[in-house]
């Protein structure tokens, strides 16, 4: 006996019961047009069975119609398209049956059954007009209810009509065996007409569509069972085979092939054979479901085993509960994370393990999973041995075959060292962007290798444009330029780019909106690749002007920010001893690109693209984790690039890998654990540019920037304020700056007072623009005039972080003025000396 006879049903089984029921609604609207074609063109034998039979009566005809038709449109297929349509062909037969009834039972003369063709309708045979018998009107009645509650489902899992279809099956099976055995009070009521047996065996039909419509639900669940598709037919023959070998019998001892006494052994005979066949195939039956329930059993402990081995071996923490939050698996990382062994944890809530907080909070998460019934991801926080951990979970609930949740799952994964990475990394663009908000100067970042141009909001001001007034193309960039300079600039940046000379730094003539034309200092530096091919450039424009009037510079530069990349998430590989792949789950395929491919274990850094860190060497099979887990060793952390058709540009991954180990201490399997950290790789790289970009700007800038915190303390102090204060940053408080660096009043005639300084006044929230003092020291014995600006930084809830002090050196104006003011004085003392006398 094939394994499929005792196997619990599968959705192609079910599948097939609907097609069965989709297919009798096809064969009751057919018999039910061919009886009307045989009443529309008077053809006897479409009518009638045989010619000493009833035929159906023309309006119980379109009742079958109808009942084909809802059939039809109640199939799952069709589910909530046409129930509107359906349920309207059901109350017509819900109708058709009530009205009879009733027609019948006061007793009053109104044959609407006798409308259609009721010149035709007298029976000679019967002595009777074909009106609907009683036993009709009982299954229209009933079927139509069937066919309108066909979807509907009790609170406790029952089905209203499936008892309904059963009851209509057993009158229609009555009626049959009544034609059968020749018996006519099993298909006539009294002194009515008898039921057509086109139309009972189209009630059985229709009976049995609606039950198989629906097969793994109410009572058919029941009655399938554990059943497939053969046994199924074998109950089906069970019921009908009695009904065929009666009739045998019969029709054998009136045709005089043997005796009655002959019929009646020959029938006890074949019954005894079939029930016997049933028997012994019963008990075959049962002996092989508990030699598969056995077999079954042995294999999911198996599988239990080797899950939690899997599980063990797996770098995030797991866990399962039930639906009240009691945990019922957890693996080993859970166990070390929290520091409790499986023992102490299985049976207790998150209540009984964490304090109430936490406790309250996984449960509100749990919550959500279970109402909505979807996986979703949740940051949370662990209190551990070392402190507060974070971790990245991801709930998602567990459902049984009908769909019901029943348990939920949790992966976690400790994100504490990236949180780590990335609070610095924000500390380094807020250092960068603080000193790019300390310059009046417009920034430009020239994306090289795409063509593309950012200019700030500033760049565009300096020239009277609003920001969306200029795109940000190289084009728009040129169209600013003098047309006397274009071709120029174009060559100086070409020979920077071919290295001809060190620096790019120009002074050009840049429209303004108004027509006019400004003096910009252009000054940026490139970045290359190991190919000296330049693929990015950042620089600032100064605004020129006011020093070619007053020999006054301004500069100010500033910077964009960057986004920290998604989360990853792990890959598990299994393999057993001799390299073939146990498992390969979903997150592996989406982190190499590709699903399971079986090669051997020596052309994975082929198939998959695993290289070393340089990008350039396959990892060895020596190397592979994998590898060295199948011969018993352990590998923690072997960073890899992935780099294959899928992802050219490649991506990084950490790789764990453990041995398998049985009962006898032999390695069954390798298992690794791989996690994508392109993420941290990137982050790590563009922290390092930052911290150039953030140097290369500082380096070039033509003002001293002093960045200075809440707490006094100095975070940024550039090469040019070191120039213009004759010495760099000490810890000081800054009531001692006066006298320390030599800040004196602008004439020279005192100390600046401390509370006056544009840093102080700064820290109070105060901003002081041009502030002229006189920087006297032993670096500068003759003064240098400087002015100082002070601008407070505040976070985005308003509060005061820290301040910035811009020092601008006006030496040479002061002495122009100074030399001004000297001849002016010369002039008007000669002007005196020749005024004529009175």
């Amino acid at each position: 006996m094939d394994q499929t006879e005792y196997s619990s049903p599968t959705p192609k089984t079910y599948r097939r019961l609907r097609l069965v029921s989709l297919f009798f609604s096809v064969l009751i609207f057919l018999i039910a047009c061919l009886s009307l074609i045989g009443w529309l063109a008077d053809l006897e034998f479409l009518k009638r069975l045989r010619p000493d039979s009833v035929a159906i009566n023309p309006v119980a005809a379109l009742g079958l119609v109808a009942a084909g038709l809802a059939l039809y449109l109640k199939q799952e297929r069709h589910l909530n398209r046409y129930n509107k349509q359906a349920d309207i062909l059901a109350y017509f037969m819900i109708g058709l049956g009530l009205l009879r009834l009733i027609v019948l039972v006061i007793n009053i003369n109104f044959p609407f059954d006798q409308l259609l063709f009721s010149d035709k309708l007298w029976e000679p045979r019967y002595k009777l007009y074909n009106n609907m018998p009683p036993n009709t009107a009982v299954n229209f009645t009933l079927l139509g209810l069937a066919l309108v509650l066909i979807n509907y489902e009790t609170p406790g899992g029952r089905r209203p009509s499936q008892y309904l279809a059963i009851v209509s099956s057993t009158l229609a099976l009555i009626a049959l065996y009544g034609y059968v055995y020749e018996i006519s009070s099993l298909y006539t009521v009294t002194t009515f007409m008898p039921m057509a047996p086109q139309l009972a065996i189209s009630f059985l039909l229709l009976s049995a569509g609606i039950l198989f419509a629906h097969p793994n639900k109410g009572s058919m669940a029941i009655v399938i069972g554990e059943s497939s598709s053969q046994i199924i037919f074998m109950r089906f023959l069970a019921m009908v085979l009695p009904l065929i070998f009666g009739w045998l019998k019969l029709h054998g001892e009136r045709a005089g092939y043997y005796t009655k006494e002959t019929g009646t052994a020959m029938f006890a005979v074949l019954a005894y054979v079939f029930a016997m066949y049933l028997l012994a195939r019963r008990s075959v039956l049962q002996h092989k479901i508990r030699e598969t329930k056995r077999i079954a059993i042995d294999k999911i402990k198996e599988n239990e085993r080797r899950l939690q081995e899997i599980l063990d071996h797996s770098g995030a923490n797991i866990s399962l509960k039930t639906l009240l939050g009691k945990y019922t698996l957890i693996n080993k990382q859970f166990e070390k994370d929290f520091g409790r062994e499986s023992g102490n944890v299985l049976g207790k809530t998150d209540y009984d393990l964490f304090p109430k907080e936490i406790a309250r909070e996984l449960n509100l998460y749990d919550h959500q999973i279970i109402r909505t019934g979807k996986p979703k991801s949740f940051e949370e926080k662990y209190p551990q041995e070392d402190g507060i951990h974070t971790y990245i979970t991801v709930k998602f609930p567990l459902v049984n075959q009908e769909g019901k949740i029943y348990a939920l799952g949790a992966v976690s994964t400790d994100i504490t060292q990236r949180k780590l990475l990335e609070e610095e990394l924000q500390k380094s663009e807020e250092r960068y962007s603080l000193a790019l908000k300390g310059t009046n100067d417009g920034l430009w970042d020239w994306d090289i290798e795409n063509n593309y141009l950012f200019l700030s909001a500033r760049w565009k001001n300096m020239l009277g444009y609003e920001e969306d007034e200029i795109p940000n193309t190289i084009e728009a960039w040129e169209n600013e330029i003098h047309p006397d300079e274009r071709e120029k600039i174009m060559g100086i940046i070409q020979n920077y780019f071919d290295k001809k000379i060190p620096t790019y730094e120009v002074e050009i003539r840049m429209r303004h909106k108004d027509g006019s034309y400004r003096w910009m200092l252009d000054r940026g530096m490139a970045l290359w690749d190991k190919d000296g091919k330049p693929y990015r450039m950042v620089g600032y424009q100064t605004d020129l002007t006011e020093r070619k009037r007053l020999e006054e510079e301004l500069r100010k530069s500033h910077q964009r920010l960057f986004s920290v990349l998604e989360n990853v998430g792990e890959g598990v590989i299994v393999v057993d001893k001799d390299g073939n792949l146990l498992i390969f789950n979903r997150r592996a395929e989406e982190i190499l690109g590709t699903g399971a491919v079986n090669v051997p274990l020596e052309e994975w850094h082929h198939t998959y693209g695993f290289y070393k860190s340089e990008g350039l060497t396959y990892f060895s099979l020596e190397e592979n984790p994998l590898f060295k887990a199948l011969k018993g060793e352990t590998a923690d952390n072997v960073e890899m690039l992935v780099k294959n058709s899928y992802f050219k540009e490649g991506k990084w991954i950490a790789v764990t890998g453990r041995p398998v180990i049985d009962i006898h201490n032999d390695v069954i399997a390798g298992v690794i654990v791989f996690r994508e950290i392109t993420l941290r790789k990137k982050l790590e790289k563009r922290f390092n540019e930052n911290e150039k970009r953030l140097k290369l700007i500082l380096t070039s800038i033509g003002e001293g920037v002093i960045i200075m915190n809440a707490e006094e303390q100095i975070l940024l102090f550039n090469k040019k304020a070191e120039e213009l204060l004759g010495t760099g940053p000490w810890d000081l408080p800054l009531n001692q700056w006066p006298e320390f660096y030599g800040i004196h009043e602008a004439n020279g005639s005192a100390l600046f007072r401390p509370e006056n300084l544009p840093l102080v006044k700064a820290l109070q929230g105060h901003t002081e623009e041009g502030i002229e003092v006189l920087i006297r020291n032993k670096q500068y014995p003759e003064g240098r005039n400087i002015f100082l600006s002070g601008k407070p930084m505040r976070d985005n809830s308003g509060k005061i972080t820290g301040a910035i002090l811009d020092l601008k050196d006006i030496t040479e104006q002061r002495k122009l003025e100074e030399y001004l003011k000297e001849i002016q004085e010369q002039f008007y003392e000669l002007l005196n000396q020749h005024k004529p006398m009175r």
